[in-house]
Formats: structure tokens, C-alpha cells, sequence
């Protein structure tokens, strides 16, 4: 999954245009994942944004909440394969 066109609804939001902190994080994490497309980004980001959340009453642009939650699912989808491929190892190393 790409996540540029979401970046880019962020980014172009009016009101996290206002909010310069806001704005700086989503920048600067859509710098770093243009250049490796890497899920990690994403975390660091989720991090990045939990953070912000903490120190703004828990207020965010709806953007900025529909591209948490999107990320949240992509990444869980991710987890549960890499779950599932773990599992599947530890069982066949057990099977020698």
C-alpha cells in the first residue's frame, strides 16, 4: 500500500497547515517515506503523532485522525502475517 495520496490530504489541509508543529511531522515523515516507502515510517510516525495528540488535548485535524486510523489498520494487517509466519516457524522447527 502507498501512502502518498494520504500524506498528501494531510498535508494539504487547512488546519493542520495552521498548526506548524503538526505540519513539520507529517513533512518530514513524508520526506523520509518517499524516499524508502518503508512501513516504519508509518510507525515512527503513529509514535510522532501519539505524542502530539498527548500534548493538544487529544485534538486533532480529521485528517490527521483518518490517516492514524488507516495506518493503524495496514499495520495490523501486517503484524498478524508476521505472526502467522513466526508461528508457522517456531511449529516447524518443533517438527525436527
Amino acid at each position: 500500500m502507498t501512502y502518498d495520496k494520504y500524506f498528501m490530504a494531510v498535508l494539504n489541509d487547512s488546519e493542520v497547515k495552521k498548526d506548524s508543529n503538526l505540519y513539520t511531522i507529517f513533512l518530514k515523515a513524508f520526506a523520509e517515506y518517499q524516499k524508502d516507502q518503508d512501513d516504519a515510517v508509518i510507525v515512527r510516525l503513529a509514535h510522532e503523532v501519539s505524542l502530539y495528540l498527548m500534548t493538544n488535548k487529544y485534538k486533532a485535524p480529521q485528517s490527521v485522525v483518518d490517516f492514524m486510523l488507516l495506518g493503524q489498520k495496514e499495520l495490523t494487517k501486517v503484524r498478524g502475517k508476521a505472526s502467522f509466519l513466526k508461528m508457522l516457524a517456531m511449529t516447524l522447527a518443533n517438527m525436527r
